[in-house]
Protein backbone atom coordinates (compact mmCIF):
# COMPACT_ATOMS: atom_id res chain seq x y z
CA UNK A 1 0.00 0.00 0.00
CA UNK A 2 1.48 3.19 -1.23
CA UNK A 3 2.27 6.03 1.85
CA UNK A 4 -0.42 8.43 0.02
CA UNK A 5 -3.37 5.41 0.11
CA UNK A 6 -2.51 5.20 3.72
CA UNK A 7 -2.66 8.67 5.03
CA UNK A 8 -5.87 8.92 2.59
CA UNK A 9 -7.05 6.46 4.61
CA UNK A 10 -6.01 8.00 8.23
CA UNK A 11 -7.74 10.95 7.51
CA UNK A 12 -10.82 9.70 6.46
CA UNK A 13 -11.00 8.22 10.19
CA UNK A 14 -13.64 9.88 12.14
CA UNK A 15 -12.62 9.57 15.17
CA UNK A 16 -9.21 11.92 16.35
CA UNK A 17 -9.11 9.87 20.05
CA UNK A 18 -5.86 8.57 20.77
CA UNK A 19 -7.58 5.94 23.37
CA UNK A 20 -6.36 2.06 21.79
CA UNK A 21 -5.35 3.46 18.78
CA UNK A 22 -1.90 2.24 17.69
CA UNK A 23 -0.23 -1.27 15.85
CA UNK A 24 -0.18 -4.17 16.98
CA UNK A 25 1.21 -7.14 16.10
CA UNK A 26 -0.90 -10.46 14.68
CA UNK A 27 2.04 -12.72 13.20
CA UNK A 28 5.58 -12.08 12.64
CA UNK A 29 5.11 -10.63 9.37
CA UNK A 30 1.51 -9.27 10.29
CA UNK A 31 1.01 -6.03 11.87
CA UNK A 32 -2.59 -4.68 12.86
CA UNK A 33 -2.74 -0.86 12.74
CA UNK A 34 -5.96 0.50 15.04
CA UNK A 35 -6.56 4.09 13.27
CA UNK A 36 -9.35 4.72 15.66
CA UNK A 37 -11.08 4.69 18.66
CA UNK A 38 -12.47 0.86 19.02
CA UNK A 39 -15.75 -0.05 21.07
CA UNK A 40 -15.19 -0.30 24.96
CA UNK A 41 -16.31 -3.78 24.54
CA UNK A 42 -13.56 -4.80 21.94
CA UNK A 43 -9.63 -5.88 23.07
CA UNK A 44 -7.37 -5.89 20.18
CA UNK A 45 -5.65 -8.21 22.56
CA UNK A 46 -8.32 -10.77 22.66
CA UNK A 47 -8.70 -10.75 19.12
CA UNK A 48 -5.29 -11.15 18.13
CA UNK A 49 -5.06 -14.28 20.41
CA UNK A 50 -8.23 -15.66 19.27
CA UNK A 51 -6.81 -15.57 15.60
CA UNK A 52 -3.35 -16.86 16.86
CA UNK A 53 -5.14 -19.55 18.30
CA UNK A 54 -7.41 -20.64 15.54
CA UNK A 55 -6.08 -19.71 12.47
CA UNK A 56 -3.21 -21.09 11.11
CA UNK A 57 -0.38 -18.53 10.93
CA UNK A 58 0.47 -19.74 7.14
CA UNK A 59 -3.18 -18.25 6.39
CA UNK A 60 -3.28 -15.40 8.53
CA UNK A 61 0.39 -14.43 6.65
CA UNK A 62 -1.31 -14.27 3.33
CA UNK A 63 -2.03 -10.46 4.70
CA UNK A 64 0.39 -7.62 4.21
CA UNK A 65 -1.27 -5.52 6.82
CA UNK A 66 -4.53 -5.13 8.55
CA UNK A 67 -5.82 -1.41 8.83
CA UNK A 68 -8.76 -0.83 11.14
CA UNK A 69 -10.66 2.30 11.15
CA UNK A 70 -14.05 3.31 9.62
CA UNK A 71 -13.99 5.27 5.65
CA UNK A 72 -17.13 6.52 3.77
CA UNK A 73 -16.46 3.85 1.06
CA UNK A 74 -17.29 1.75 3.62
CA UNK A 75 -21.17 3.40 4.09
CA UNK A 76 -21.06 3.33 0.38
CA UNK A 77 -20.83 -0.13 -0.74
CA UNK A 78 -22.65 -1.53 2.87
CA UNK A 79 -19.73 -3.45 3.60
CA UNK A 80 -17.20 -4.23 7.28
CA UNK A 81 -14.12 -5.59 5.47
CA UNK A 82 -12.38 -6.01 2.17
CA UNK A 83 -8.87 -6.89 0.69
CA UNK A 84 -6.71 -4.57 -1.17
CA UNK A 85 -3.16 -4.96 -2.95
CA UNK A 86 -2.98 -7.47 0.21
CA UNK A 87 -3.82 -4.85 2.68
CA UNK A 88 -6.51 -6.03 5.00
CA UNK A 89 -9.35 -3.25 5.58
CA UNK A 90 -12.02 -3.12 8.46
CA UNK A 91 -14.39 -0.99 10.06
CA UNK A 92 -13.82 -0.54 13.94
CA UNK A 93 -17.26 0.19 14.19
CA UNK A 94 -17.19 -3.62 15.09
CA UNK A 95 -20.46 -4.62 17.73
CA UNK A 96 -17.96 -7.27 19.65
CA UNK A 97 -14.49 -8.99 19.49
CA UNK A 98 -16.76 -12.22 17.90
CA UNK A 99 -17.91 -9.82 14.49
CA UNK A 100 -14.35 -8.13 14.24
CA UNK A 101 -12.88 -11.87 14.28
CA UNK A 102 -15.45 -12.85 11.71
CA UNK A 103 -14.75 -10.03 9.58
CA UNK A 104 -10.95 -10.86 9.38
CA UNK A 105 -11.23 -14.38 9.30
CA UNK A 106 -13.42 -13.89 5.80
CA UNK A 107 -11.28 -12.03 3.96
CA UNK A 108 -8.40 -14.10 4.71
CA UNK A 109 -10.69 -16.71 3.42
CA UNK A 110 -10.59 -14.60 0.39
CA UNK A 111 -7.06 -14.53 -0.02
CA UNK A 112 -6.71 -18.11 0.53
CA UNK A 113 -8.98 -19.24 -2.42
CA UNK A 114 -6.62 -16.66 -4.32
CA UNK A 115 -3.71 -18.86 -3.44
CA UNK A 116 -4.51 -22.11 -3.85
CA UNK A 117 -7.51 -21.50 -6.21
CA UNK A 118 -6.58 -24.87 -7.87
CA UNK A 119 -6.65 -27.03 -4.94
CA UNK A 120 -10.16 -25.24 -3.49
CA UNK A 121 -11.72 -25.33 -7.33
CA UNK A 122 -9.89 -27.44 -9.43
CA UNK A 123 -12.28 -30.28 -9.46
CA UNK A 124 -15.40 -28.44 -9.33
CA UNK A 125 -16.53 -30.27 -5.96
CA UNK A 126 -17.06 -27.17 -4.54
CA UNK A 127 -19.30 -25.65 -7.04
CA UNK A 128 -21.16 -28.43 -8.06
CA UNK A 129 -21.99 -28.79 -4.47
CA UNK A 130 -22.85 -25.54 -4.60
CA UNK A 131 -25.14 -25.44 -7.33
CA UNK A 132 -26.70 -28.04 -6.40
CA UNK A 133 -27.83 -26.11 -3.34
CA UNK A 134 -28.92 -23.03 -5.28
CA UNK A 135 -31.08 -25.52 -7.02
CA UNK A 136 -32.61 -26.68 -3.90
CA UNK A 137 -32.86 -23.17 -3.22
CA UNK A 138 -34.75 -22.25 -5.47
CA UNK A 139 -37.25 -24.89 -5.09
CA UNK A 140 -37.90 -23.76 -1.86
CA UNK A 141 -38.87 -20.29 -2.60
CA UNK A 142 -40.82 -20.72 -5.40
CA UNK A 143 -42.62 -22.69 -2.81
CA UNK A 144 -43.15 -19.99 -0.26
CA UNK A 145 -44.38 -17.90 -3.35
CA UNK A 146 -41.67 -16.12 -4.31
CA UNK A 147 -40.91 -14.88 -7.93
CA UNK A 148 -37.44 -16.88 -8.68
CA UNK A 149 -37.75 -17.19 -13.00
CA UNK A 150 -36.23 -13.27 -13.07
CA UNK A 151 -32.84 -14.68 -11.15
CA UNK A 152 -30.32 -16.85 -12.48
CA UNK A 153 -29.95 -19.57 -9.78
CA UNK A 154 -26.81 -21.38 -11.45
CA UNK A 155 -24.84 -18.55 -11.99
CA UNK A 156 -21.98 -18.53 -9.51
CA UNK A 157 -20.63 -15.57 -9.14
CA UNK A 158 -21.48 -12.29 -7.19
CA UNK A 159 -24.84 -11.09 -9.10
CA UNK A 160 -25.97 -7.65 -7.73
CA UNK A 161 -29.95 -8.24 -8.50
CA UNK A 162 -29.53 -11.92 -7.24
CA UNK A 163 -28.12 -10.34 -3.95
CA UNK A 164 -30.50 -7.57 -3.90
CA UNK A 165 -33.26 -10.40 -4.28
CA UNK A 166 -31.72 -12.83 -0.87
CA UNK A 167 -31.08 -9.50 1.18
CA UNK A 168 -33.88 -6.78 0.29
CA UNK A 169 -36.84 -9.12 -1.29
CA UNK A 170 -36.63 -12.09 0.91
CA UNK A 171 -34.56 -10.79 3.99
CA UNK A 172 -31.81 -12.83 5.96
CA UNK A 173 -34.45 -13.20 8.81
CA UNK A 174 -36.68 -15.42 6.36
CA UNK A 175 -33.97 -16.98 4.29
CA UNK A 176 -31.97 -18.25 7.24
CA UNK A 177 -35.37 -20.17 8.17
CA UNK A 178 -36.11 -21.38 4.75
CA UNK A 179 -32.51 -22.17 4.17
CA UNK A 180 -31.00 -23.62 7.22
CA UNK A 181 -30.42 -27.05 6.37
CA UNK A 182 -28.90 -26.16 2.80
CA UNK A 183 -26.59 -23.00 4.26
CA UNK A 184 -24.89 -22.44 7.09
CA UNK A 185 -25.48 -18.61 6.55
CA UNK A 186 -27.85 -16.98 4.37
CA UNK A 187 -24.80 -14.93 3.07
CA UNK A 188 -23.36 -17.98 1.81
CA UNK A 189 -25.97 -18.63 -1.01
CA UNK A 190 -24.56 -15.66 -2.45
CA UNK A 191 -22.36 -16.79 -4.60
CA UNK A 192 -19.31 -19.37 -5.31
CA UNK A 193 -16.62 -16.85 -3.03
CA UNK A 194 -18.94 -16.21 -0.07
CA UNK A 195 -20.15 -19.83 0.28
CA UNK A 196 -16.43 -20.47 0.30
CA UNK A 197 -15.27 -17.59 2.94
CA UNK A 198 -18.53 -18.32 4.93
CA UNK A 199 -17.29 -22.17 5.39
CA UNK A 200 -14.09 -20.94 5.83
CA UNK A 201 -15.31 -19.07 8.93
CA UNK A 202 -17.14 -22.04 9.77
CA UNK A 203 -14.14 -24.12 9.91
CA UNK A 204 -11.92 -22.08 12.25
CA UNK A 205 -14.04 -20.26 14.56
CA UNK A 206 -16.13 -23.25 15.84
CA UNK A 207 -18.47 -24.36 13.67
CA UNK A 208 -17.03 -27.44 12.04
CA UNK A 209 -19.90 -30.03 13.24
CA UNK A 210 -22.14 -27.09 11.20
CA UNK A 211 -20.02 -26.95 8.08
CA UNK A 212 -19.73 -31.20 8.20
CA UNK A 213 -23.45 -31.58 8.32
CA UNK A 214 -24.41 -28.99 6.09
CA UNK A 215 -21.82 -29.05 3.47
CA UNK A 216 -19.69 -31.98 4.16
CA UNK A 217 -18.02 -31.62 0.33
CA UNK A 218 -16.56 -27.92 1.54
CA UNK A 219 -15.85 -29.37 4.87
CA UNK A 220 -13.49 -32.19 2.88
CA UNK A 221 -11.87 -29.37 1.11
CA UNK A 222 -10.61 -27.28 3.71
CA UNK A 223 -9.84 -30.29 6.10
CA UNK A 224 -7.38 -31.36 2.95
CA UNK A 225 -6.09 -28.24 2.56
CA UNK A 226 -5.58 -27.33 6.34
CA UNK A 227 -3.59 -30.87 6.82
CA UNK A 228 -1.48 -30.02 3.83
CA UNK A 229 -0.88 -26.83 5.30
CA UNK A 230 0.36 -28.61 8.36
CA UNK A 231 2.52 -30.85 6.81
CA UNK A 232 4.28 -28.37 4.79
Amino acid sequence: MTRNNLTRFIKNSQSESVNKIGEYRLTRSVNIFVLETLPENINIQNVISYLRTNVPSYYLNLVDVIYVGHTPEFEERKINAMVKDGALYITSQQSNELDMIDDIVHEVAHLVEERFREEVYGDDEIKDEFLRKRTVLRRVLKYENYVVDDHDFTKIEYDQEFDFFLKDKVGYQKLRIFAQNIFASPYAATSLREYFADGFEDFYLGRKLNLNKISPVLYNKLEDLNNEIQNY
